[in-house]
């Protein structure tokens, strides 16, 4: 094994598990002075400012995806998936402008805890929690494979670490400390990631830059090797304008229908937060993204005979120092890392509390939910890393379909709960399930029709369903639409533990 890169590594995990230790405490402290487990363990008892809501967020859609699938996808089709991934610096803003105050304040209101909770409360049906909760563990448990070979080839292609023994040490580390600290862990060593994330991106970019030649250099040997690498529609045509169209809006909307990245507002400690985090996570997200995807799409250029999951891992190793390449690529690891550790939570969020407690046992005492949650958390750590033992192709494949399931499943049903007080529980049925159903069966037996991405016929199936039903249907309840769109309620939020939908303001 290459100690000299390995031992960032172990300093890294070392004080992820500390912080998870501690975030541990705090919450038993939280929890002997009044507060409710359910609401620490799964929002951090609403406290993040800023700086670390925006990490949280960025660390989080910063995944496996963004560090080694893209950059991979980027190796295999050249310059032109630059363009597809560049507008995901728009997805930070477009986020917390459409969504985040608008999420703050109905978690504030309804003492919501997760995504689902959010649709519930504006669309009171168990349809709507089944729907979400098949949709959350179909794409999710997919996605956090891709994760899972991701960390794995990290570890076996920068210390010689061999896949099997890289994946349980990874999925070791994540389960500990998501059972450990809840919400809280995940939101401080999102930004401890985070920040990893970007000193390695701030050593490795000049390096390889220079080890390359130069940027000229680099583009030139590109245009040697097929002028399609650098100019569109790529290698053999495969970003035709409708689908770059499609990319686009991908990258733009997937947060807002993603549970893991937008739950994160149910957080925020004030609206202030919201309007501060926008700011930070959007000049981050530009150091993040930019540099990462030239690199893929270069590495074709320096390293050509790499496999493409390994082009930024071989980056790293091959233009820094031993002990300076570990620091480095401790980045792309904490990027999956935190990653894996918000999907978790999200799941077991989505059994426990949207399942579990609100409609089998809603009068589930703290100490039992407490002891499901980190028993379910457990359990699906250990079903992605059996499922992971056998390492997909291409990770990219997994980004791709999981943020397009998400997106036809989530988009339409949040931004109208948010917004339309005129969408109705049955459109919010039929949106959810036409959504994600009509995107799993043109993707299964179409692929892309009309070179559109499978996901937009969800989109689009989701939205006419969500307006064709909810104007065929009666409207919502006004105890609903006040809760949710009017002034703020005199009475208290309902309880986190035996939550209820409000009554309107008097």
């Amino acid at each position: 094994m290459k100690w000299d890169v390995l031992a960032p590594f172990v300093i890294y995990m070392v004080l992820v598990l500390a912080v998870a230790l501690y975030a541990r405490m705090r919450i038993t402290d939280a929890v002997e002075k009044g507060g409710k487990f359910m609401d620490e363990f799964y929002v951090a008892g609403r406290s993040l400012g800023p700086f670390v809501l925006a990490f949280t967020f960025l660390a989080t859609f910063a995944s496996a995806g963004t560090f080694i699938g893209y950059p991979g996808f980027a190796f295999k089709n050249g310059m032109t998936v630059v363009m597809t991934g560049i507008n995901q610096i728009a997805m930070v803003y477009v986020t917390f402008a459409i969504i985040g105050k608008r999420m703050a304040i109905i978690g504030h209101r309804t003492g919501a805890l997760t995504f689902t909770d959010v649709l519930r409360y504006r669309f009171d049906h168990p349809l709507v929690v089944a729907g979400s909760t098949l949709a959350i563990l179909l794409f999710f448990i997919g996605f956090m494979i891709g994760q899972f070979a991701g960390a794995a080839r990290i570890l076996q292609t920068v210390a010689g670490i061999p896949y099997y023994v890289g994946v349980l040490l990874f999925a070791g580390v994540v389960a500990f400390t998501v059972v450990l600290g809840g919400f809280r862990a995940v939101a401080w060593t999102d930004t401890i990631q985070g920040l990893f994330m970007l000193l390695g991106l701030i050593l490795v970019f000049p390096a390889f830059i220079i080890f390359g030649g130069g940027f000229e250099k680099i583009t030139m040997k590109l245009l040697e090797i097929d002028p399609a690498r650098v100019f569109g529609p790529g290698p053999k045509g495969w970003l035709p304008p409708s689908m770059l169209i499609s990319f686009w809006i991908l990258w733009v909307w997937i947060s807002i229908g993603n549970p893991a990245t937008s739950m994160r507002f149910l957080s925020a400690k004030s609206s202030k937060s919201v309007h501060q985090g926008l700011i930070i996570g959007t000049v981050v997200a530009t150091i993040f993204y930019v540099p990462m995807f030239y690199m893929g799409a270069g590495a074709r250029a320096v390293f050509p005979d790499v496999a493409p999951d390994l082009a930024i891992p071989t980056i790293y190793i091959s233009t820094l120092p031993g002990i300076i390449a570990g620091l480095a690529l401790a980045a792309p690891f904490a990027a999956v890392m935190s990653t894996v550790d918000s999907l978790l939570l999200v799941m077991s969020g989505a059994i426990v509390r949207d399942v579990y407690q609100q409609y089998m046992n809603p009068k589930a005492s703290p100490e039992l939910l407490a002891r499901l949650a980190y028993g379910v958390t457990g359990a699906l750590g250990i079903l992605v890393l059996v499922l992971a033992l056998q390492p997909p192709k291409l990770i990219a494949t997994y980004i791709i379909y999981f943020g397009g399931g998400v997106t036809a499943a989530f988009v339409v049903p949040m931004i109208t709960a948010l917004y339309w007080k005129r969408a109705t529980t049955a459109g919010a049925i039929a949106s959810i399930f036409g959504g994600f159903l009509t995107f799993l069966a043109v993707d299964i037996w179409f692929k892309n029709p009309l070179d559109i991405m499978s996901y937009l016929w969800g989109v689009l199936a989701s939205a006419v369903l969500m307006y064709a039903v909810s104007m065929m249907t009666a409207p919502p309840p006004r105890a609903v639409v006040q809760l949710y769109y009017g002034p703020p309620p005199k009475i208290p939020p309902p309880s986190a533990e035996y939550p209820t939908v409000g009554a309107p303001a008097e």
